[in-house]
């Protein structure tokens, strides 16, 4: 993700909602790479250092623990200079297929 003025907040960098949003792509990205529907349950992110304009960051997402219904993950966000900009964890659950907007679970 390439941050771009109408990311930035009030101090000119990137507003931390973007930071998070990229995360929680990429928790959603891992934890849907089994055939089992996984929903986000509960999430923190801690901001390390700005995302300034022009740079690019990436996520990487590990899984750390995944049984029966739930799975928990980290997400490292680096810029392209590959320092560190925020420590995110996701706790998902596990649910049978959405059917029409309704969860079965």
């Amino acid at each position: 993700m390439v941050v771009t003025p109408v990311m930035a907040n009030g101090l000119g960098i990137c507003h931390g909602g973007y930071i998070f949003m990229l995360a929680d792509c990429a928790l959603a990205a891992a934890s849907n790479s089994y055939p089992v529907t996984a929903v986000g349950q509960q999430c923190t992110v801690t901001y390390i250092s700005p995302g300034r304009l022009g740079a690019r960051l990436s996520a990487e997402a590990r899984e750390v623990h995944r049984q029966g219904r739930n799975g928990i993950y980290e997400v490292h966000i680096r810029d392209d200079a590959g320092q560190a900009i925020a420590e995110f964890r996701g706790h998902v659950r596990l649910i049978k297929a959405l059917r029409a907007g309704v969860t079965d679970t």
